[in-house]
């Protein structure tokens, strides 16, 4: 059985951001990623914010897995809810899936709106011989954004992609101050490390200035 980090799926959200073909109405949807292939399964990820206020909200979604960039052939329906109180995200395993398969995917909200649409490759069965096309890369700091290296994910038709890390960095840039002592708060700490987290998907001024500011 062939799995992969959870951390690659911050990478794939940004790779798979060009193929967004929803609409936005009371319910936003930041992006989509997957992770953790198996011959079987997938880890399927979103996140949700008000419409208005840009803020992270719970919401009932469905995730769609579809043979089809259109979802006019969906093989698979899965239920979740976001968590307001995790940034607004939902990962959801996508089970029953066919080895060495790809799938589109995408989330649908209660209230009907239809988030962007991602594509996995499901892992080949154990002992079969495939070929398998993937990129990797590291690194990722939220004052480098829009990342350059993820330009064109979508066209280069990757089977997976590995991100190998860091996934953040605790030091001060243009608009974030460097992290609290974990030893003498880790409270503060954890909430800075979060922060930064987030910050890879935060938006970017128009032309790509730099700088974290929404």
């Amino acid at each position: 059985m062939v799995r992969f980090p959870r951390f690659c799926v911050i990478a794939i959200l940004a790779a798979l951001a060009g193929m967004a073909d929803g609409s936005l109405a009371a319910t936003g949807f930041t992006g989509v990623a997957a992770g953790d292939p198996s011959a079987s399964d997938a880890i399927l990820w979103t996140r949700t914010i008000d419409a208005a206020s840009n803020q992270p909200v719970a919401v009932n979604v469905t995730a769609q897995v579809a043979a089809d960039p259109a979802f006019r052939d969906i093989r698979f329906t899965f239920k979740g809810k976001t968590d307001a109180t995790r940034a607004g995200i939902v990962k959801i395993a996508a089970t029953g899936l066919a080895s060495n398969t790809r799938y589109f995917y995408r989330f649908v909200a209660e209230d009907g709106t239809i988030g962007p649409a991602g594509r996995l490759t499901t892992a080949p069965a154990a002992g079969a011989k495939v070929a398998v096309r993937f990129g990797f890369s590291g690194d990722a700091h939220g004052s480098w954004r829009p990342f350059p290296v993820v330009t064109g994910f979508a066209e280069r038709a990757l089977d997976y992609f590995i991100f190998l890390g860091d996934t953040m960095y605790e030091t001060a840039s243009t608009g974030s101050p460097a992290v609290a002592d974990p030893f003498e708060n880790p409270e503060a700490a954890l909430a800075d490390y979060r922060r930064k987290y987030l910050e890879n998907i935060l938006p970017v001024h128009p032309g790509g200035a730099p700088g974290l500011q929404p």
